[in-house]
């Protein structure tokens, strides 16, 4: 467990380190008393970081008032790489590859091929769809994991004031198979918060078109999760996160029950049920959602997809088109749960005081300041891309290999520098007789048993200037 925690602190350490504009010495040694250790630390290192490399270049790419598949379709121009030299495609891959593609187009350090001269425009053009799709899920499947955009307060994409209002004109017409008397439909503040709580679920569910899903769309059966063979530019997701999906009004879909591959209304028990309940006592709840889904299809909201394919009724998904990129949010949290729900600036009644979105909670949203958190994040991000390429130093390495990589470690200049090593995940092997002048940071997961082999170690680094960093991650158990 120690092992597991500490190479998550280790890859935040070393992020900030790398992306600090004080420091010019882009290079960092860790040391690890096993070489299972060190193997795992440099594949995490990897791994994690890139998730860092890629938000501070989609940040870059995003503009005010642009939609999702916009943003999607043009954050990078395939017709520019088509212009651009050998080297600069290059350059583009190992900035921005993440480490799946490259076990896929078998890009290996060991094999001393992961500096190719030549990228096929094919290659580049899968990895830009994989980047779009990733800038796809950045904001909508995994907008509530992690350091995600909206996660954290930073921006997000909503709905256009215009079509946020627009939706509330004579929307009651849409359900007359539900008792106007009811006060979820009867009062427009309180249908309000409701239809905003299904909005946002269906966008954190993936529940949003994209071209990349058109063939699953129009499966007849959609019984399968949307990756591996049948979709090669989407196998590299894990069928433990999110997948984008379809949304259903069926009562009795007869899709396969052990797979998650849509979302329907379900029944007593199910989110959407809860989240009615949260707001009024409505009996008729499968024709509340038959509304809601033909209310925003009216008005451009929702996109019917797979029409007459499926015997299970209409598919629904939200169209991107109206989704709108806003860095203007404020931020509220659950009084009981502490939950926190991010919506554009202009919703800030709508969403003030709505239910908590988790169906076993019973508190509700309340606004918090959260500007120092914006602010940080903020300029965490407007640092540039800087690519860490993490490599192991271990004893069971071939010699060949070795070498290789302590010459690519030590270089000073290169005409490749988002490929170059400049991680290095170590066993002992590093302790002693290699003098590596322009390190100024050393990275302990563990810390020796004798103070002269602590002194070794951190002796790795400032050689040069006689100043560095040393950091050690350490557990509370004595040796």
């Amino acid at each position: 467990a120690f092992s597991a925690s500490s190479t998550q602190l280790t890859s935040l350490i070393a992020e900030e380190f790398f992306a600090n504009p004080l420091n010019e010495d882009k290079k960092m040694i860790s040391f690890s008393d096993s070489v299972q250790d060190a193997t795992f630390n440099s594949a995490n290192i990897n791994d994690r970081t890139y998730k860092f490399t890629l938000k501070r270049f989609i940040e870059k790419k995003l503009t005010e008032g642009h939609s999702l598949s916009d943003v999607c379709n043009n954050i990078i121009d395939k017709t520019s790489i088509r212009k651009m030299t050998p080297s600069e495609r290059t350059e583009l891959v190992g900035k921005y590859i993440p480490e799946k593609l490259k076990k896929k187009w078998q890009i290996n350090k060991a094999d001393f091929n992961f500096k190719k001269s030549e990228y096929s425009f094919e290659m580049i053009d899968s990895l830009v769809d994989v980047i779009s799709h990733d800038v796809f899920g950045q904001f909508t499947f995994d907008a509530r994991l992690g350091w995600s955009f909206e996660n954290i307060g930073h921006s997000g994409f909503y709905l256009s004031e215009e079509d946020w209002n627009n939706i509330f004109e004579d929307y009651q017409k849409y359900f007359e198979k539900v008792d106007h008397q009811d006060i979820l439909i009867g009062d427009i503040d309180i249908f309000k918060g409701f239809l905003l709580g299904i909005i946002q679920r269906f966008k954190h569910q993936g529940i949003v078109y994209t071209k990349f899903l058109d063939a699953y769309y129009n499966d007849s059966r959609a019984d399968y999760y949307p990756s591996g063979r049948r979709y090669p530019n989407l196998d590299f997701f894990s069928l433990r996160k999110n997948q984008p999906m379809f949304f259903t009004t069926n009562q009795k879909p007869v899709y396969s029950s052990k797979r998650r591959t849509f979302q329907g209304i379900g029944a007593g028990q199910s989110w959407y049920y809860r989240w009615v309940k949260k707001h009024a006592e409505v009996t008729r709840v499968h024709e509340l959602y038959d509304g809601i889904c033909n209310l925003l299809t009216k008005k451009g909201i929702l996109l019917a997809v797979g029409e007459g394919v499926d015997k299970n009724g209409p598919r629904f998904v939200l169209n991107p088109d109206k989704l709108l990129y806003t860095k203007n949010v404020i931020t509220s949290k659950c009084n009981q749960c502490q939950h926190v729900h991010t919506v554009a600036d202009y919703l800030k009644t709508d969403a003030n005081g709505i239910p908590c979105h988790k169906s076993n909670c019973d508190g509700v949203y309340e606004l918090t300041d959260n500007t120092i958190q914006k602010k940080y994040f903020e300029d965490y991000y407007a640092v540039d891309p800087y690519r860490i390429n993490a490599f192991e130093h271990t004893g069971s390495l071939d010699s060949k290999i070795k070498e290789f990589v302590e010459d690519e470690f030590k270089a000073k200049e290169s005409t490749t520098p988002s490929h170059d090593i400049n991680y290095l995940s170590c066993t002992p092997t590093m302790e002693m007789g290699i003098d590596i002048g322009n390190l100024s940071s050393v990275l302990l997961k563990a810390v020796p048993r004798n103070a002269a082999s602590y002194l070794q170690r951190v002796g790795r680094s400032g050689r040069t200037s006689g100043n560095s960093l040393d950091i050690s991650v350490i557990d509370k158990n004595p040796h």
